[in-house]
């Protein structure tokens, strides 16, 4: 987990901060098994399932898998795309400033 946070391209400039929010997603998460409002980096709103396992990026990372991210943003800017999500909707989300 620290090295994924360390490592994440979008964390630069953010490492002890997104290192300090892991932390308190993890005891939150054990504790009080809510949901969670994670302001997104494009100002989407994500509502993180302390269950579930792709909850936790809202909170390691500014941008999860920024490389793909940054290429899906690329591609959208080409013309229509579907995506067709399989989890929780963070893609989509962090997708969603490219579309009305």
């Amino acid at each position: 987990m620290v090295r994924h946070i360390w490592n994440e391209p979008s964390n630069r400039g953010q490492r002890g901060y997104r290192l300090y929010w892991a932390l308190c997603w993890q005891m939150r998460k054990w504790l009080l098994k809510k949901l969670v409002e994670v302001r997104l980096w494009n100002g989407a709103l994500y509502l993180a399932n302390s269950t579930g396992g792709m909850a936790s990026y809202g909170f390691y990372t500014r941008i999860h898998h920024s490389a793909l991210i940054k290429f899906m943003n690329k591609v959208a800017d080409d013309g229509p795309m579907v995506y067709v999500g399989a989890k929780t909707g963070l893609f989509s989300l962090l997708l969603s400033h490219q579309f009305k």
